[in-house]
């Protein structure tokens, strides 16, 4: 991907360690293939080229020899403010600190990456979901220390982690890269709570757990506000689930993992539909709700029939609800995508692309479905932040989306300061915990004045 630069441990170590971690012919064909990659000066890891390279070969491996391969993407998403305020030299030299200490401070069989648009990988051969997700949490730490010892005290590193399994006969690069990047916002999307220090939960012990939360009624739903900057009436909200805080040792990312690993996430769909009914049958007119539903649901062949029929039943939901679908799922879920559009068109249900943009070139499958929203993911406002050095700005984005027939949400929005920018942008809507964080009620003011400095 065009968006990916990998970079690899040039300890020598590696290929003794991973032949010792591995099976045989597989390992030791993917660690030859290093020698041949240049180096990256500044972090001392390999480069996009090699990334690709070796995922390939993984991928190639898995239709008939399935390896056991974890990748982890790590964000630094707001280095490009980081770098206006150190300038070009020190931000490059913060990030040459940040791959020395990972190269030191990581065991030498992980293979570390470098990609553009300010994130950092990792390959990680025969280690579990559990063991990566272990690791991005230590390289977290590393990568907050040691920009804290190089940033004034106002500016913090903000990052995002997300973590994708490379193991199965049907995956393919872009897939991966795309899973990885949704897996990183979602936590943000789905009101992730922050996770109980401790001793990470056991794959068995996470999937009782999650067991327990879908029988015992601890789920809980959110709204947060997705405020329009064109003068619509309608007051959109999107229907989140979430934990009760007191049962934070499992992440929202971890739950949602297991329960569309464990096929429970067409009935979660069905219960959140059931759940908007109620909400929209005592809410005002104007109320508009937003919910994401699983793979499970966009693969199973009950669920379209199912919809239809519940919705004939309760045509309050005509006009009133929106489905999202993740853009990682769109991908997985190509043969399916037809039925949903179809289901959703006669039914009168809006359809919203989550996640755009977290693969390189999201408009190559925008002619599979009948969409009429997207909500930008953060990998491809990375990218139009990089103005003239990149095919298309934001503006440019919004344009193409706007020719598509499209209107676009931006998430994510978490100060004030981006809103004149977004709005000249020609944005259609925003989200963020800068208008309104989750809430247990419909609470935001939709009516109230507000000033937008022009900058």
């Amino acid at each position: 991907m065009k968006s990916s630069h990998l970079l690899v441990s040039t300890n020598n170590n590696v290929v003794a360690v991973n032949k010792e971690a591995t099976n045989g012919d597989t390992l030791a064909a993917i660690s030859h293939s290093l020698k041949k990659f240049q180096i990256d000066p500044l972090t001392g890891f390999y480069g996009q080229d090699c990334l690709n390279h070796l995922t390939a070969e993984i991928v190639n491996h898995n239709q008939t020899s399935p390896v056991v391969a974890t990748l982890a993407l790590l964000q630094l998403e707001n280095f490009y403010e980081i770098r206006s305020w150190l300038g070009k030299s020190e931000a490059s030299l913060l990030l040459g600190d940040i791959g020395r200490v990972l190269s030191k401070r990581l065991p030498k069989s992980i293979i570390l990456c470098r990609c553009a648009h300010y994130e950092f990988a990792a390959i990680l051969i025969n280690s579990s979901i559990d063991q990566t997700h272990a690791v991005a949490d230590q390289v977290r730490r590393i990568v907050e220390t040691t920009a804290k010892n190089s940033l004034p005290e106002k500016i913090t590193l903000k990052l995002g982690i997300g973590v994708a399994n490379m193991t199965g006969a049907n995956l393919n690069r872009d897939v991966i890269y795309a899973r990885a990047r949704h897996n990183m916002s979602l936590s943000y999307y789905l009101d992730r709570t922050q996770v109980k220090p401790g001793r990470p939960l056991s794959t068995k012990a996470v999937i009782a757990k999650v067991y327990d939360y879908l029988t015992s009624g601890k789920l809980l739903t959110s709204f947060q506000a997705v405020v329009s900057l064109k003068d619509e009436k309608a007051e959109l909200y999107e229907l989140r689930l979430g934990l009760h805080q007191s049962l934070n040792q499992l992440s929202t990312e971890q739950m949602f993992e297991v329960i569309v690993q464990n096929a429970w996430g067409e009935a979660i769909d069905r219960w959140l539909i059931k759940k908007a009914t109620k909400i929209l049958q005592t809410a005002s007119g104007n109320v508009k709700l937003s919910l994401s539903i699983t793979h499970n649901s966009m693969v199973s062949d009950k669920f379209f029939a199912w919809l239809d029929s519940y919705i004939v039943q309760h045509p309050i939901l005509a006009n009133r609800l929106i489905i999202q679908v993740s853009e990682i799922d769109v991908l997985t879920a190509q043969h399916h995508m037809g039925a949903l559009c179809d289901t959703l068109n006669q039914l009168d249900i809006a359809l919203c692309i989550n996640h755009f943009g977290c693969t390189d070139d999201p408009f190559r499958y925008l002619s599979l479905l009948r969409a009429e929203m997207v909500k930008l993911d953060t990998a491809i406002l990375q990218r139009c932040q990089r103005g003239n050095q990149d095919s298309y700005t934001l503006p440019l984005l919004v344009e193409k989306l706007h020719a598509n027939g499209l209107r676009v949400i931006t998430g994510k929005v978490d100060s004030m300061t981006r809103l004149p920018f977004l709005w000249r942008s020609n944005v259609n809507y925003v989200q963020g915990y800068s208008f309104h964080r989750p809430s247990h009620n419909l609470d935001f003011d939709f009516i109230s004045p507000t000033t937008m400095p022009l900058q």
